[in-house]
């Protein structure tokens, strides 16, 4: 088997990929700036959002933090509405038991006050 190799063919095609390199190279380094814009642009935009989320994470731990401030501030306020109902129950069977000797001591009164009418009836007869 031989081969017939047409020289003329093979350079002209071999001419053809060289200029067809040189548009290309062109084109390369066209792409290649183009993509060097393109780094630059999302390196400036990785910084920016960096930046963004760097601020979202400061807000975020404030916040926290006022979120722990208030969650203490209102088990404080809880505690104390604990012990303002625990005093308020305590005055409040204060006040019954007072009520409960003022109500004693009231028909003590009454029953004195009977005896001493008639008591009263009894020296008033005599006489």
């Amino acid at each position: 088997m031989e081969y017939h190799i047409d020289f003329y063919k093979h350079f002209a095609w071999l001419r053809k990929e060289n200029l067809s390199s040189n548009n290309n190279t062109e084109s390369h380094q066209e792409r290649l700036s183009r993509l060097e814009g393109d780094k630059e642009s999302l390196i400036l935009q990785v910084s920016v959002l960096t930046d963004q989320v760097e601020a979202q994470g400061v807000k975020i731990y404030n916040l926290e933090s006022s979120l722990v401030e208030h969650q203490h501030k209102l088990n404080c306020t809880e505690e104390m509405l604990q012990q303002e109902l625990v005093h308020r129950t305590s005055l409040e069977k204060q006040k019954l038991n007072l009520m409960g000797e003022v109500s004693y001591l009231k028909l003590k009164l009454a029953d004195m006050e009977g005896k001493q009418v008639l008591g009263a009836e009894r020296q008033h007869k005599a006489e």
